[in-house]
């Protein structure tokens, strides 16, 4: 308790130079350590006033959630975003682009849903094949015409760059280390 009034009071300091002000009714909490088990609301002072913070199981920070838990993490990183990125393939279905137009959109709209990820935490393997199925589908709009690896291609290959899951994953992670 005591370290976290200390962190309020340096967030203070900082308010007063960026104009930035910490919404506390929205602060959370995740402990850690031998307080992990502790969900009692932390009463502290800041800004001249009482406030409560709430301690969670689970958090949301820069788009990755953290917590305890390793499979409700799992779900609601990479399941919950595979979900999400149906959704945003599926609103444009209706609209008629050529394959070009359908490979960018794929990368655009869902790809890009997992680029952050990649670079942070692990995916399943089987996980990426789906994210890949769902890419596909969008683009061909049913049953692929060509080779996936064909369509992955560089353009002097007669390929058109289509989204590769599997290997840019494996290119994330191996940029960790070079």
């Amino acid at each position: 308790k005591v370290s976290i009034q200390l962190v309020l009071d340096e967030y203070k300091k900082f308010s007063l130079r960026s104009g930035i002000r910490l919404n506390h009714a929205k602060t959370e909490i995740l402990p850690l350590g031998s307080c992990k088990n502790d969900m009692s609301i932390i009463k502290l002072k800041y800004d001249n006033s009482d406030i409560e913070i709430k301690p969670v199981k689970i958090l949301k920070i820069g788009g990755v959630w953290f917590g305890y838990d390793s499979d409700e993490r799992y779900i609601k990183n990479i399941k919950d975003r595979i979900d999400k990125m149906t959704r945003l393939m599926n609103r444009w279905t209706f609209a008629r682009f050529t394959l070009e137009g359908n490979v960018i959109l794929a990368k655009t709209f869902g790809l890009s849903q997992f680029i952050h990820l990649m670079q942070t935490l692990h995916i399943d393997f089987e996980d990426l094949k789906k994210i890949e199925q769902i890419l596909f589908r969008f683009i061909w709009r049913g049953v692929d015409k060509i080779k996936r690896v064909t369509l992955q291609s560089d353009f002097c290959y007669g390929g058109l760059k289509a989204p590769n899951p599997i290997l840019m994953n494996l290119t994330m992670k191996l940029k960790t280390f070079f």
